[in-house]
């Protein structure tokens, strides 16, 4: 279903989120979810609202809190199977017929959830720990302990690939990079388009609170985001790296601390004042 040209932006978008909000309810439904069927881009929905919780708040319906429990776990059956699906046999390869078949209902049932395997692909992505961990941020669910918060964030990125079938899943979507772009690039779109502007906000709050030191924080999330995709890359592609690396235990709490305290000590730092290497 294409936006109406007659209303605003926020009309057009709030009347297809009620839509989406009716058939899977508060907490079944996603920002991908709304954004597929107005045929726009998540990024669009949050020039206009802030996350999923304001966009639900505006409809004024709290009885669309909560989904049936049979249709979130309808939908968490088909999200599993099509998660097996997906990484034995790629994008194109796989079929809504075998995932339904898997899952135990009818290739019709899927499309009252997904309106086609793309949708469905990109779902399966945005479902993976570390995104919902980033909605969480978003959404001011974390404590704003940068150490607690920050360490939660990286094991969640770590954990997420303890799955084969999560790790033939982002295989995949590098393999498809070139050759169907538009289904490669969504593991890339969906943690760079959430990721980099909510620990963007994220930082700034701990900036404006005196808890960060003054630095550009859409720079600092991009550095967060980019060592971590890099950690997952090098522990679960590059596979000759990953015998080599910590566990993720480790890995994280070693990351964090280098993200948060730096490599310079103290007394070094107050020795040697470290100027910019352009002046």
């Amino acid at each position: 279903m294409a936006m109406s040209k007659v209303n605003s932006p926020t009309e057009q978008i709030k009347e297809v989120a009620l839509k989406v909000f009716s058939e899977k309810g508060f907490r079944g439904a996603t920002i991908a979810d709304i954004a597929a069927k107005a045929r726009i881009s998540p990024a669009t929905i949050y020039k206009y609202f802030a996350n999923k919780y304001e966009l639900f708040e505006s409809l004024d319906r709290p009885d669309l809190r909560f989904p049936p429990a049979a249709a979130q776990e309808r939908k968490r059956s088909i999200l599993d199977a099509a998660l097996r699906v997906f990484g034995h046999k790629g994008f194109v390869g796989a079929s809504l017929d075998e995932i339904a078949e898997l899952a135990g209902i009818s290739k019709a049932t899927i499309y009252l959830y997904f309106t086609n395997k793309q949708e469905l692909f990109a779902e399966l992505v945005h479902s993976t720990p570390p995104l919902a961990y980033l909605d969480r941020i978003r959404t001011g669910e974390v404590t704003e302990d940068p150490e607690q918060d920050l360490t939660e964030l990286t094991y969640a990125f770590l954990s997420a690939f303890d799955e084969p079938d999560r790790v033939s899943l982002l295989k995949l979507a590098l393999r498809e990079l070139t050759r169907l772009p538009e289904v490669g690039q969504v593991f890339f779109h969906e943690v760079i388009e959430l990721g980099v502007p909510t620990l963007t906000a994220y930082f700034a709050r701990l900036i404006e609170k005196g808890v960060f030191k003054p630095m550009d924080p859409e720079f600092a999330a991009r550095s967060f985001l980019g060592t971590l995709i890099s950690l997952v890359l090098q522990k679960y592609v590059i596979e000759d790296d990953a015998r080599s690396m910590p566990e993720k235990e480790e890995m994280t709490t070693k990351m964090v601390s280098l993200f948060l305290h730096g490599a310079i000590t103290q007394e070094y730092a107050s020795a040697h004042a470290v100027s910019n290497p352009k002046r």
